[in-house]
């Protein structure tokens, strides 16, 4: 147990009260052999004073701080327990038996030896500091933070109070204001890798993954070893889909320190998103075995349950995490997959899975949370008021959760809703759409996401909050085969053009999505484990792919001689209005579960999408429960995706032949 730097200058600072130079004299040898390390040459000088002077306060003082830094917790409480009898107005003595009554775990013997401490020197950063950090770790954390900024009004350079604040700040939640003091941190100790480190924890959790990562590295060139940076360098490469690297630095932490859970964890988590599943759970229970009351590692292998297919393993580990990690969040959230996944083998209810689905706002995988932008609508009486409902997530979920409104916004003539007004946000690409299809009446209005003055709004609900509201089962879900409006006039041109290409039958198809995370790895195919479908159907086939795929189209044509159709003046990203319109003029849609899958559905397009099976979407049937239009060819994990496209063949097949 080391002294900080201001412990060791009070100690030394209070030594003059009580000692002859010639005692004084030896006793500050005897600091200074301390501070280097050689405790063994402090004792020895500290006996010889306490032969010559027994019952020296300054020396027992020194005595009782040199057993507390080397872990005789019962040496430093009798000597300084007897130092404070010698010297009772000594604050700085008070001080140093507070830390070892706190190290004794006597934490209200210690914090009430740190207030006499207090009264007795004000003005003395170091106890203020100290106090807080003792309340801190007893729950008080208001108070300990309040501690804190009065150390740093005494002395706004005491690093070691600008690190307590922040970190405690962090901790509740206020992490800007922790990000700014850790920059102040690094400013005044700037070759501090531990500092380096925490700042950019903080400014990781703070989407600034770049600067992140760059105080990360320097902190590795600064001290190679130093194993917290590993673990956090390999947790940002796992957020940023970078898993060989991330993987690469988290073997190395394991190598430091191959008894740190965390470490196991964060490789655990690298190869998972590799697809390397058996490995991955190997780290995961290693990362168990050495911490097996913690949560971490059980939310990690539900999650890993989760993705491999199996959602009933899942939701007991998620429960297991939740009876350790009371509320939290990601495993509220994971659990909450795992119920929808298995919801029409447990009677259809979904109102626990939706009760714990609100938990992805804090935690993150749902967002943006404009949960505080007015109140939540508990069904009151809309009558003058007003109401947002605001997206959340990508585009693909705004359209899903939307699936609930033509019922919900039936209310307006008859129901709760009546004589109020409803502001619908949405992805701007949706807006003429959503105006098309919700637009009934001058009490709904639509508009681009973040667009609206909250200044006016009374109440506000997500769109998927409407969903769980509109849908507390399985069977609440309509058989209408769509529920969004395409726009007739662009039907018109897209029939023509269609028309155009021949009598064959047209079929859109798609392949991967254009976001690269683990949880969308599963669901990314390569257009060569197409070909064999491609060539099994006589259609003509558009291309409904977004992105640079000029290069798999030239293999595509060169391997199989079969050309998918592109346009060049569509935009399949960004003019959504005008692929929902030539959706609804395709025979059918062929697709991965990415939000053109959504798209099409919610247009009533037929549409195939193949997936893997006991995805949480499908709500536990065999069907899309949200898009009645939409089929599902499903795969085994251990499968690649040339097994759902064959289903995919033959019921295309079928379908086209009657």
């Amino acid at each position: 147990m080391a002294l900080n730097r201001q412990q060791r200058r009070a100690n030394a600072k209070g030594k003059q009260q009580h000692s002859n130079p010639q005692i004084q004299a030896v006793l500050n040898a005897a600091l200074a052999h301390q501070q280097k390390g050689e405790y063994a040459d402090s004792e020895r000088m500290i006996r010889r004073v306490l032969e010559a002077s027994p019952g020296n306060p300054d020396a027992l003082h020194l005595r009782g701080a040199l057993a507390y830094q080397t872990g005789n917790i019962q040496l430093a409480l009798d000597s300084l327990t007897e130092a404070a009898a010698r010297a009772p107005k000594a604050g700085n003595i008070l001080a140093t038996l507070a830390l070892a009554q706190d190290a004794a775990g006597l934490k209200d013997v210690a914090e009430r030896t740190y207030r006499k401490a207090q009264r007795l020197e004000p003005r003395n950063a170091e106890i203020r500091n100290n106090l807080g950090a003792l309340l801190k770790s007893q729950g008080n954390v208001k108070e300990a933070v309040r501690q804190f900024r009065d150390a740093l009004k005494i002395d706004p350079n005491y690093t070691q109070a600008v690190i307590n604040l922040g970190g405690t700040l962090f901790r509740q939640g206020e992490a800007e204001e922790a990000e700014g003091l850790f920059r102040r941190a690094l400013v005044l100790e700037p070759e501090n890798p531990d500092v380096a480190t925490d700042l950019a924890v903080i400014l990781q959790h703070n989407k600034k993954t770049e600067e992140a990562e760059g105080l990360f590295t320097s902190a590795l060139a600064a001290q190679p070893d130093n194993v917290p940076a590993l673990i956090n360098l390999a947790s940002l490469h796992f957020q940023n889909a970078n898993y060989v690297e991330g993987e690469a630095i988290a073997r190395e932490a394991v190598r430091l320190m191959p008894g740190h859970h965390a470490a196991h964890n964060n490789l655990g988590n690298n190869l998972l998103g590799q697809h390397k599943y058996a490995e991955a759970e190997a780290a995961f229970l290693k990362a168990r075995s050495l911490l097996p009351n913690g949560s971490e590692a059980a939310g990690n292998l539900g999650h890993l349950k989760l993705r491999t297919g199996q959602p009933d393993e899942a939701e007991g580990l998620y429960r297991q995490a939740l009876d350790v990690a009371k509320d939290n969040p990601r495993h509220r959230f994971g659990l909450s997959l795992a119920l929808f996944a298995q919801a029409a083998a447990k009677g259809g209810d979904l109102t626990e899975a939706w009760d714990h689905y609100e938990a992805g706002f804090d935690c993150g995988e749902r967002n943006p949370d404009r949960r505080r932008s007015a109140k939540p609508w508990n069904g009151e009486p809309l009558a003058e008021k007003t109401l947002l409902l605001w997206p959340e997530q990508g585009i693909g979920d705004e359209i899903r959760f939307s699936e609930s409104l033509p019922d919900f916004l039936d209310a307006l003539d008859d129901g709760p809703l009546a004589g109020g007004k409803v502001f619908i946000e949405c992805d701007p690409r949706l807006v003429p759409a959503f105006s098309r299809s919700f637009e009934a009446n001058d009490q709904i209005s639509v508009a681009p996401a973040m667009s609206t003055a909250i200044s006016g709004i009374d109440f506000q609900l997500s769109l998927g909050q409407v969903a769980a509201r509109m849908r507390p089962t399985v069977g609440a879900f309509p058989s209408r085969p769509g529920f969004l409006a395409a726009n007739d006039g662009l039907r018109q041109k897209w029939r023509q053009r269609l028309d155009a290409l021949g009598r064959k039958p047209k079929i859109g198809i798609s392949w991967r999505s254009g976001l690269k995370t683990a949880r969308r790895a599963e669901n990314v195919s390569d257009l060569e484990q197409w070909y064999d479908f491609l060539d099994t159907i006589p259609a003509d086939f558009i291309a409904l792919q977004y992105g640079e795929i000029d290069a798999e189209l030239r293999q595509l044509e060169q391997a199989t001689y079969i050309k998918l159709h592109r346009w060049d003046d569509m935009d399949l990203r960004d003019d959504v209005d005008d692929l929902l319109a030539m959706m609804c003029e395709l025979d059918f849609v062929v697709t991965v579960p990415t939000s053109l899958m959504d798209m099409a559905g919610s247009v009533g397009a037929r549409t195939i999408t193949a997936m893997l099976e006991n995805e949480w979407v499908l709500l536990g049937t065999e069907r899309h429960p949200w898009y009645p239009s939409v089929q599902v060819a499903t795969r085994a994990l251990e499968e690649n995706w040339r097994a759902p496209l064959a289903q995919a063949s033959a019921s295309l097949r079928d379908s086209l032949n009657n």
